[in-house]
């Protein structure tokens, strides 16, 4: 499994801040950038189905709602197991 994740995230008051990472799992886990020291827990909520769960609900609408913080935006691309997976979560 390779992903390759870009975020940018901010505050109410500030400007969004760029950050990428990219995490490997099948022989054991490596991650760079912010995802460097944190690639062991990563790639286990990724066996999980986190990811996919997190797309899934993302696909579907929903009410929008008020939510304290700043704007965030994400996009995730890679490959589990054989599938592709593409796709963009925004707040």
């Amino acid at each position: 499994m390779r992903l390759t994740i870009e975020t940018h995230t901010g505050s109410v008051t500030s400007v969004l801040v760029p950050s990428d990472g990219t995490l490997e799992c099948d022989r054991g886990a490596r991650g760079t950038g912010f995802l460097e020291h944190v690639a062991a827990g990563a790639c286990a909520l990724v066996r999980k189905g986190v990811l996919t769960a997190v797309a899934t609900e993302h696909r579907q609408t929903r009410l929008c709602t008020e939510v304290n913080g700043g704007p965030q935006r994400a996009q995730i691309s890679g490959t589990v197991g054989r599938r592709r997976v593409a796709f963009s979560i925004s707040r």
